[in-house]
């Protein structure tokens, strides 16, 4: 099973600390080679977050996120590849 993980963020776009106990959402973005994007919101949790990947059909992906607090969002970050194909069936199978 793969998972996305990420840090949780601290600090405004400017810099400024956010206050301790603030809700903050987060935007998984996923495409495939021939798709646009797609996604899917993740709510904070105290600590590193993470997003079980196991929802994606077999295929290429990159994956980006966003944070947000209310109706801000945050621009999207680096595109980071992912592959979700299941190896290929072994093959020279015989009895001897």
């Amino acid at each position: 099973m793969a998972k996305l993980v990420w840090d949780p963020v601290t600090k405004y776009a400017d810099g400024a600390a956010i206050p301790a106990g603030t809700v903050l959402g987060y935007k998984v973005y996923w495409k495939t080679p021939t798709s646009g994007y797609n996604n899917l919101d993740v709510m904070d949790v105290v600590g590193a977050v993470e997003l079980d990947l196991s929802f994606l059909p077999a295929n290429r992906y990159s994956l980006a996120a966003t944070c947000y607090l209310g109706a801000l969002e945050s621009v999207r970050s680096i595109d980071l590849p992912f592959v979700n194909i299941p190896p290929a069936s072994p093959s020279g199978l015989h009895i001897l």
